[in-house]
């Protein structure tokens, strides 16, 4: 067990495509209002991350996520995001270690948690960090159709 962080795009079914997938899944049955609602959209993995706790701390706290919630990703959360990060990795590879901490500790601090790892400012977070830049820019590059959302959503 532990913290899981995806980056997903979601498509909606058309009524159609629901109402096909629904007599495809469950026959002769009836699905559950929670069961339709998790088959209304179409979902790809665009980036995965396991137990990197300061970014579920940078969406528990801005927008109150909670396990297996989702936050549409709007440009303001990229901007904000990749802002954050590259003055993060900046400070890492520019300053001493105790200054580049300083800096990750005010702009994307960790956290705790039963199932989030480590709470170290090491080689590991900052990986996450220069994983988390490449990802956020190639996802904010991506034209989107109108059906169409990225998210971010998370399981412990």
């Amino acid at each position: 067990m532990g913290l899981d962080q995806y980056f997903e795009i979601q498509k909606k079914r058309s009524e159609k495509e629901l109402e096909e997938e629904i007599r495809r899944i469950f026959i002769d049955e009836q699905p559950s209002d929670q069961e339709i609602e998790n088959m209304l959209y179409f979902t790809s993995e665009l980036a995965y991350f396991r137990k990197f706790n300061a970014l579920q701390n940078y969406f528990e706290k801005k927008f109150n996520l909670d396990n297996c919630e989702k936050v549409i990703m709007e440009d303001y959360i990229y901007e904000d995001l990749l802002d954050r990060t590259t003055k993060v990795l900046n400070a890492h590879q520019q300053k001493t270690q105790t200054e580049a901490e300083e800096i990750a500790i005010k702009l994307l601090p960790n956290t705790e948690g039963f199932f989030y790892g480590s709470q170290e400012y090491d080689e590991y977070y900052y990986e996450d960090v220069e994983k988390l830049i490449d990802d956020l820019q190639r996802m904010k590059k991506m034209e989107l159709d109108d059906d169409e959302d990225i998210i971010y959503t998370c399981w412990y």
